[in-house]
């Protein structure tokens, strides 16, 4: 008895090739997911910088102050952070977003001023 069984060609390639694909496919999205989910949860309040309240903003600052501790003055970014909010609110809202942050503090020389700021827009 013969117990192999006969695919057709296209069978045979779904079988082989294009299953195994989408396998790969399916587990490399979920592992970005996974990554792109750490990276909003550490980041995120950057991007919503005028919109958080201020208890969410607090709440994200603890977040990446323990993960970025050796990069960040724990004791004085979050009141630095709170002025640099102060301080960007005179730039059209939709002008203030991560990227446009740093080059302000790059642009307008305050790097000294906000510099733990500074550090996490560069991380």
């Amino acid at each position: 008895m013969d117990s192999e069984v006969q695919l057709s060609p296209r069978e045979r390639f779904r079988t082989s090739t294009f299953i195994p694909i989408l396998d790969s496919l399916l587990t490399e999205l979920v592992r970005r997911r996974e990554v792109y989910s750490k990276l909003k949860h550490w980041f995120g309040f950057l991007f919503t910088l005028l919109t958080s309240s201020d208890a969410e903003l607090c709440e994200s600052v603890r977040k990446f102050q323990a993960h970025f501790s050796s990069d960040i003055e724990e004791e004085v970014f979050e009141d630095e952070l709170i002025q640099f909010i102060g301080y960007i609110k005179q730039y059209p809202t939709e002008a203030v977003s991560p990227l446009a942050c740093l080059k302000c503090i790059q642009e307008d020389g305050i790097s000294e001023a906000f510099p733990n700021v500074d550090t996490a827009f560069r991380v």
